[in-house]
């Protein structure tokens, strides 16, 4: 049976959440614009849906993931502007933490799952096609989200400064010669003028005391450094150096036996992340585990509006383009920027977790995943 012809590169989906329960999201509106232009400008097909709730998101999800006409698209798309955040349960002594999305009815949805839709085993129509995911939404954990711990700084990055070092106008760049130092009248001493090496002066009897002569190197007074060790002072030698104890008893006692007070501590716990990533699978997060992302009252959220921009810039242009390239574009501007909250400033960066096969390139709606 014949493949029906592709007249786009994908399908795409947009949830954006104005209000998760009372907690309203200024600038969402921007969010929603800015990733249905993105997303019509790559060449998908954009279904939109504003202010979802878990079990709408579950029906839409699970639907998206039973689709028995892949064939039609090379790609999928999802972007969710919402609030997040990351739960920690305790499993087997570990703290383990879960990140979910929180949705219009105040209920989280665990991200895992959304990406769990879509891996090979259960959406096989999207085997060896790209599925890009865009969460904008914090990674912050719970326990650590608290106005207490904001006023500390917890989940806000101020950055390091950075100053490069500039040269001292009266101290010239050693890789560059002085032109007052090359002076012909005063030759470089590393390099000897013919004229002066007069054969007196190079007389054996009086050798160059940059090489070492002979007749110095005297039997009765040997190198020091090669034939009298230092001696250990007594004054700082500890129990357990057997350097120059005689009694063979104490040595061995020393290299048998285990100290007396040993103590085996059982290994501390540990902190996991769970989200996983599927093959075939780029994740954007707006931010890293453990931080904030951030969203502008008015623009909408920082990393959506950047990559709608890196999007516009290449559809003037009409020519092919690598997905990487935009998200280098996104992370790189990202890096440049300072976000004021309170009196502070503070900087953030997207995270990408992926793990694509090939490269994505966008080419005006022909084959994408190449």
């Amino acid at each position: 049976m014949e493949s029906p012809k592709r007249t786009c590169q994908g399908l795409a989906l947009v949830i954006t959440n104005y209000a998760c329960g009372k907690k309203i999201r200024n600038g969402a509106d921007n969010d929603h614009k800015n990733m249905e232009k993105s997303f019509k400008h790559l060449g998908f097909e954009v279904i939109c849906y504003k202010n979802v709730t878990k079990s709408k998101l579950t029906d839409l999800l699970d639907e998206c993931s039973k689709k028995t006409d892949w064939n039609k698209y090379n790609s999928f798309a999802i972007a969710i502007s919402s609030h997040g955040l990351e739960i920690e349960k305790k499993e087997n002594g570990n703290t383990v933490k879960h990140h979910a999305i929180l949705m219009f009815d105040d209920v989280t949805f665990d991200t895992k799952d959304v990406l769990g839709y879509f891996s090979d085993k259960e959406c096989t129509g999207l085997i060896d096609k790209a599925k890009i995911f865009f969460i904008q939404a914090c990674r912050i954990p719970e326990s650590k989200s608290t106005t207490a711990h904001k006023s500390l700084g917890i989940g806000l990055d101020q950055g390091v400064p950075y100053n490069p070092p500039q040269p001292s106008p009266t101290q010239p760049n050693p890789a560059q010669p002085n032109p007052a130092q090359t002076n012909p009248a005063q030759p470089n001493p590393a390099q000897p003028n013919p004229a002066q090496t007069n054969p007196a002066q190079t007389n054996p009897a009086q050798p160059n005391p940059a090489q070492p002569n002979p007749a110095q190197t005297n039997i009765a007074h040997p190198n020091p450094v090669k034939n009298n060790p230092v001696k250990r002072s007594p004054v700082i030698q500890t129990a357990l150096d057997t350097t120059n104890i005689k009694d063979s008893s104490v040595e061995d006692k020393v290299e048998i036996d285990a100290p007396e007070a040993q103590i085996i501590y059982p290994p501390a716990p540990l902190e996991i992340t769970v989200v996983p990533c599927y093959n075939d699978m780029l994740i954007m997060f707006a931010c890293p585990e453990d931080y904030y992302a951030f969203r502008n009252a008015q623009g909408g959220s920082h990393m959506l509006r950047l990559f709608s921009e890196s999007v516009d810039a290449w559809h003037k242009k009409s020519d092919p383009t690598n997905l990487m390239e935009m998200l280098r574009d996104v992370t790189n501007k990202m890096s440049r920027m300072e976000f004021y909250y309170g009196l502070k400033k503070y900087k953030i960066v997207p995270n990408i977790v992926h793990k694509l096969k090939k490269d994505v390139i966008f080419n005006g709606g022909n084959i994408m995943y190449t």
